[in-house]
């Protein structure tokens, strides 16, 4: 306001001269030249303190902002990354062994990618605006160095965009003969282009934390020096087994949903199958991850003993013991997973179990048989929801329950109706549960449907002994 009312304080009598003299349009350029006289000085003091270095938002920081961003776009580039390593394998292999199963899998591996790489993209994009207005002396220092890998890597999604396109959407149509083949080689030309989109931009992160001296020379030759610093090799492969790790435990979360969403019997049998790959190339991978992980802190001490001593057994090695206690975690899961694996999927483990035909007990069954439920006490033999027979001396249990075998529910036989198989196995003399004996009539009772064999309905109540 002081300064309004000096101006004011000087145009008047400034007016009153040129007045004097008759000039009133002489005096409104006057007038224009004084009020512009603030604007000029604000610009010049505006250029004398040159380009912005650093911008910062309130509340949440610009350093916190792009950490939210970059670690989204990592993780979903991670997930993109390395799903298509396993499903061209998966491809390969039901190609060169003609196992349908596995082309199926790879191309649910593929469907994942798809709806991955969009949002992807999109938070790249996001990344880099913020980058460029957060951090716009940084940004043009990197683009200084790097002009040229820069071309490169917008070479790079290009035509990993156009592959991974042409891959999925081409799947069904290429199927047989040279399609196939050229449909493998699409996969293959994935991958490649992925691994050079993950290992070009590593460049840019590793010459942050640990940078070389550049010599004078052209723009190649400097973004070459700087590509190759002291950990950009060691994050190119811990980065090439993370991803594959977190892909793989990707898939299998997404299999287990959908295990549970689905209602047909082969359907669910897919799922817990691709579950159990997803989860066996996450551990596979975990495995080798450690190694990889040592190689990069060795190479970090290498660079800067002190900058290994502040992630380690600094400010930030509380991050390295949660990083610590995750890996523990996953290795227990997974573990606990296979487990449930064996229990119900091999014969003998007590999930299931062997099964033979009674009429000729030296030649065994090819249809296993799971008898899985506990025996039924003399309290339980009204409408309870497990088979089972009552085969405790102490129970002597009349009555036994047939429930519906749609394999759906934990306690549900997985081939054959339990009650059938168990009386077809006592009849031939085998009373354990781990020497039940399919016998000719031995059955599946679906939901609403009676056993052809015995007659007997979901529902009814039938004779214990």
């Amino acid at each position: 306001m002081s300064a309004i009312r000096q101006e004011k304080e000087t145009i008047q009598p400034a007016l009153r001269t040129v007045k004097s003299h008759g000039g009133w349009f002489a005096g409104l350029l006057l007038t224009a030249a004084w009020l512009a006289l603030p604007s000029i000085g604000i610009a010049a003091e505006g250029t004398a303190a040159g380009p912005t270095e650093y911008r910062d938002i309130p509340w949440i920081g610009s350093r916190n902002l792009v950490w939210i961003v970059a670690q989204l776009h990592l993780l979903l580039a991670g997930f993109v990354l390395g799903v298509p390593i396993f499903a061209w394998l998966c491809e390969v292999i039901a190609w060169r062994g003609g196992e349908k199963r596995y082309d199926k899998l790879a191309k649910e591996f593929t469907k994942l990618l798809t709806s991955a790489y969009a949002t992807t993209a999109l938070f790249g994009g996001i990344l880099l605006f913020l980058l460029v207005a957060f951090y716009p002396k940084l940004m043009n220092y990197l683009t200084d160095v790097f002009f040229p890998s820069f071309l490169v890597y917008c070479l790079l999604f290009l035509l990993e965009t156009a592959t991974l396109y042409l891959y999925w959407y081409g799947w069904d149509a290429m199927q047989d003969g040279r399609k196939k083949t050229l449909h493998v080689f699409l996969g293959f030309l994935l991958n490649f282009f992925a691994l050079f989109i993950m290992i070009v931009p590593n460049a840019w992160a590793t010459f942050q934390s640990s940078p070389v001296v550049l010599s004078e020379g052209t723009a190649f030759e400097r973004a070459w020096a700087a590509t190759w610093n002291p950990t950009w090799w060691p994050i190119n492969i811990h980065r090439l087994i993370a991803n594959v790790v977190l892909g793989g435990y990707i898939c299998g979360a997404y299999a287990g949903v959908r295990y549970l969403s689905v209602k047909s019997k082969e359907d669910r049998e897919h799922y817990d199958w691709m579950g159990y790959v997803g989860n066996f190339i996450g551990v596979f991978g975990l495995l080798a991850l450690p190694f990889a992980g040592y190689w990069l802190m060795r190479e970090i001490y290498q660079y800067n003993q002190q900058m290994g001593i502040t992630l380690m057994g600094g400010f930030l090695s509380w991050l390295f013991i949660i990083q610590a206690m995750l890996i523990g975690v996953l290795f227990l899961g997974s573990n606990y997973y296979f487990w449930l694996g064996i229990t119900y999927r091999i014969p003998g483990s007590g999930g299931e179990v062997s099964s033979s035909h009674v009429d000729d007990a030296r030649q065994p069954a090819a249809v296993p048989c799971r008898v899985d439920d506990p025996a039924l006490t003399c309290s339980q033999h009204r409408r309870s929801p497990k088979n089972g027979w009552g085969s405790s001396p102490a129970a002597r249990c009349p009555w036994c329950y047939v429930s519906q075998n749609d394999g759906l529910e934990p306690h549900d036989s997985y081939y054959l109706h339990e009650f059938c198989d168990v009386l077809a196995g006592r009849e031939a003399g085998y009373s354990g549960l781990g020497e039940v004996w399919k016998s000719s009539y031995g059955c599946r009772v679906g939901g609403g449907e009676s056993c052809r064999h015995c007659s007997w309905s979901v529902g009814d109540f039938v004779p214990g002994r």
